[in-house]
């Protein structure tokens, strides 16, 4: 019964100001529905595979290439030759119970009606004791185990078949393999399992149907690329009882090195688990940073929302002083005084945690568009709401804490005698500190979201050394790249490619060109180290393949030699194009020095010597984290994968290319975007995370401005008498206004002083992954501390107002304690 009623008591008295209370809960739900949405990222992020793998112990293989010297010369990577490491392994007896390839391939595949591609997946049968993929219909072991059997996901189901059905209607449907991968093998696979979604952050996440290794496409693919030369698929493996990754590593290592080629210095190889990928696997510093950065970011809006309930707490109490006069002089003792007001500030952590549990996910389909990211780890679930009822019971006892010890140190007899009372110098020098906190953390988050966006402008306005404007990509599966993975070998016919001539006839289009990728894209690109005669080694980066025309797409000017309007002799004798940084990093005295010179593999001794027949500037191929490397372009003859459209018209190239696709590629879809677009696909991560820093920080500013509006008001409240006595002594609207602004202008200037250095070196260890930064120098911190002052006038320019507007009579009526 006194448990009941001591609830209800705690209900009444924190709803005994609603205003001040709604304002408490709903600052506090904003930073932990803030919160919960950055965990749930997080989660995602560092536990992407915990929902399907099959067992513990499953490991990947890592390779890093090494340079001539045997010093890396590449970060790790999840690609490795799978095929010929695999053998090796199980030829040796490594502590493996089983082990898995997976590779994957753009295929056509036509069901009922067109042809669609897809990414494939293309796996052994030990898949299934690795990953338990979401099966919804069929037998997935199945589809592994024969030739002609099929998996897929429901969304390439509905692509191939139509939406009308369940996934065990689709069970039996025929697809076949469309487009060039077809030629010479015409194969129909049967439809035998049908897979739900899988998280989109996990390792096995970007396929439409998975097929087995004994297929004929298949078959021949793996013949053509299943040496040690091939380093483009993933071997997945599960540990054997009492085996360790670093264990399975080095066995990993050995059997490299004792098949490595000659004269090559090899590779590098480990094995890394996968519950530990995420925080230690490939790509990891990244991610360290971009979650750390999140992480920071949701803990100071929580610390400022908590600051933000104290300050108010601190002027509740200041009205309640008779109130806890009288529980102390009743016998309420230190403890009892904590109790009740960390049981109120317990209530409102509570509907706080609760409140932004909703907003969380409540906002989650709004966060997953602009994000964007699909949240794999539900927001709303038990575990989070646990989580976010203890956080809350933390945020209870760190926010009750300072308002008990301000309860402690009210007198009694003065406000027992119901005097006027200060709310001394103790409470003062609280509520003082708290808000040079609350402007500190607001200015600081401020001028770290204002750096992370500029950095991320920066990144696609940079200048790269090509056109960008006007320039379009398509992808086709034919070209060299395609010939080469179905096994056909292809030659230079005569006379000009027609499918090229064809696209450069369409309504606006200046040229046309072809590489293997597109320039800055890598999604294809390699390493080698080259060198002249008696000269020394240079790491470079082998660009991908280009046609005839490129340089002229992408107004990229020679700067010495002459390249033929087709490639066929440059084709032919081995002909490469060097960047300036490549020609100074071999000791060319000028870009005309280098022209006719000859180069020679250091990494592969004996492979054909190349000439240079050309001399470009310096390209940014590279993502802006990464510094420009010295580089080599490849020339060919060949019609190659990726296209480029330069066009002055783009809407009527674009009406007009699904006609072009039809007559020439029927077979096939084909998406044509602007080049820009698709380079920004490698910043998706960066405008992630200054999205959550951004809300973060205008979450931070709103507060600090209810909290300003709240002190203001205090303030007021506190000066009526002093104000009015002052105005009848000839004080002007200046003189009160600097009354006022003197509480709290001090107070948040100190915190502006101490957040900005720290916003400051927070912001250069942002940007000290990138190797191209923008040159922002203070202006961030100016244009926060401006946005900060434009919030602060904003909220206490009514208080000011009703400062100028006060009545005499009215003030010295009113007794303010």
């Amino acid at each position: 019964m006194n448990f009941r009623f001591g609830l209800l008591g705690v209900w009444r008295r924190v709803w005994r100001s609603p205003t001040q209370t709604m304002i408490a809960i709903s600052a506090l739900g904003l930073a932990m529905g803030l919160a919960c949405l950055a965990a749930a990222l997080v989660r995602d992020h560092l536990q992407a595979d915990a929902g399907v793998l099959a067992s513990s112990g499953v490991v990947t293989f890592e390779r890093r290439a090494r340079g001539s010297e045997g010093n890396a010369v590449a970060e790790w990577s999840g690609f490795v030759p799978a095929s010929a490491l695999r053998e090796a392994l199980q030829a040796e007896g490594a502590p493996m119970a089983a082990s898995a390839r997976v590779d994957s391939v753009n295929w056509a595949l036509r069901g009922t009606g067109r042809a669609v591609r897809m990414r494939a997946m293309l796996a052994d049968p030990e898949l299934t004791s690795l990953f338990m993929l979401p099966v919804r219909a069929g037998d997935l072991s199945a589809v592994l185990t024969r030739p002609d059997g099929v998996a897929l996901t429901e969304a390439a189901a509905e692509q191939l078949f139509g939406a009308e059905g369940s996934p065990g209607d689709w069970l039996g449907r025929q697809v076949r393999l469309a487009g060039p991968e077809a030629a010479g093998t015409p194969t129909t696979w049967t439809v035998a399992a049908v897979l739900g979604p899988v998280p989109a952050q996990a390792m096995l996440r970007e396929f439409d149907a998975i097929f087995g290794f004994d297929s004929a496409p298949v078959r021949a693919r793996g013949q053509k690329l299943g040496g040690w030369w091939f380093a483009g698929s993933a071997l997945y493996a599960r540990l054997l009882p009492q085996a360790h990754a670093e264990q399975l590593g080095a066995w990993a290592q050995r059997a490299a090195d004792q098949h490595r080629q000659l004269n090559s210095p090899g590779d590098d190889y480990r094995a890394m688990s996968l519950d530990e990928w995420g925080l230690r696997g490939d790509g990891s510093t990244l991610r360290w940073r971009q979650m750390l950065s999140l992480g920071l970011a949701a803990l100071v809006t929580l610390l400022l929302a908590a600051v933000h309930v104290v300050n108010l707490g601190s002027v509740s109490l200041l009205r309640r002083q008779r109130e806890i006069a009288l529980r102390k002089t009743l016998g309420a003792g230190p403890g009892a005084l904590w109790l009740m007001l960390c049981g109120e500030a317990l209530v409102v952590a509570m509907a706080a945690s609760l409140l932004g549990l909703l907003l969380a996910w409540w906002v989650t389909p709004l966060a997953e568009a602009l994000l964007p990211h699909r949240f794999d780890h539900p927001v709303l679930s038990p575990a989070s709401v646990v989580a976010s009822l203890a956080g809350g019971a933390l945020l209870a006892l760190l926010t009750g804490a300072p308002l008990a010890w301000l309860a402690l140190r009210v007198p009694c007899a003065a406000a027992l005698a119901g005097r006027a009372h200060d709310e001394g110098r103790g409470a003062r020098g609280l509520r003082r500190a708290l808000t040079a906190v609350q402007f500190g953390a607001a200015a600081g988050l401020a001028t770290v979201a204002l750096t992370v966006a500029a950095q991320g402008w920066l990144a696609g306005e940079r200048e790269l050394g090509y056109q960008l404007q006007g320039r379009w990509g398509l992808d086709l599966p034919d070209g060299e790249l395609a010939g080469l993975l179905s096994g056909a070998e292809q030659t230079v016919a005569p006379g000009p490619d027609l499918l090229l001539a064809s696209l450069a006839r369409l309504p606006g289009v200046v040229r046309v060109t072809s590489s293997s990728d597109l320039p800055g894209r890598n999604q294809l690109g390699f390493s080698g180290e080259f060198q002249r005669p008696g000269g020394r080694v240079v790491a470079m980066r082998i660009a991908s393949r280009i046609g005839p025309g490129f340089f002229e797409t992408y107004g990229v000017p020679l700067l010495a030699g002459r390249l033929s309007a087709d490639h066929r002799v440059e084709a032919q004798s081995g002909a490469v194009v060097l960047d300036r940084s490549a020609v100074a990093a071999l000791g060319f005295a000028s870009p005309e020095a280098a022209i006719g010179q000859v180069l020679q593999s250091a990494l592969r001794q004996g492979s054909p010597a190349k000439t240079v027949a050309a001399v470009v500037p310096d390209l940014r191929l590279e993502s802006a984290r990464e510094p420009h490397v010295p580089t080599l372009f490849d020339l060919t003859a060949l019609r190659q994968a990726a296209l480029t459209l330069w066009t002055r018209d783009a809407a009527a190239t674009r009406q007009a290319l699904p006609a072009w696709v039809a007559q020439w590629v029927p077979e096939e879809t084909v998406v044509a975007s602007p080049v820009a677009e698709q380079l920004a696909v490698q910043y998706r991560d960066d405008r992630r995370m200054a999205g959550l820093i951004a809300v973060a920080g205008l979450v931070a500013l709103l507060m600090a401005g209810v909290g300003l509006y709240a002190m203001a008001a205090h303030t007021l409240r506190m000066k009526q008498r002093e104000i009015v006595l002052r105005k009848l002594h000839g004080a002007g609207r200046r003189d009160v206004a600097l009354l006022l602004l003197r509480e709290f202008a001090g107070a948040a200037a100190a915190g502006v002083v101490v957040g900005l250095p720290l916003a400051w070196w927070a912001g250069e260890w942002y940007l000290s992954q990138f190797a191209v930064r923008v040159p922002l120098g203070a202006w961030p911190m100016l244009l926060a501390c401006l946005i900060l002052t434009l919030v602060a006038g904003l909220a206490v320019t009514r208080h000011l107002l009703a400062a100028f507007r006060l009545r005499p009579a009215q003030a010295l009526a009113i007794e303010p304690a």
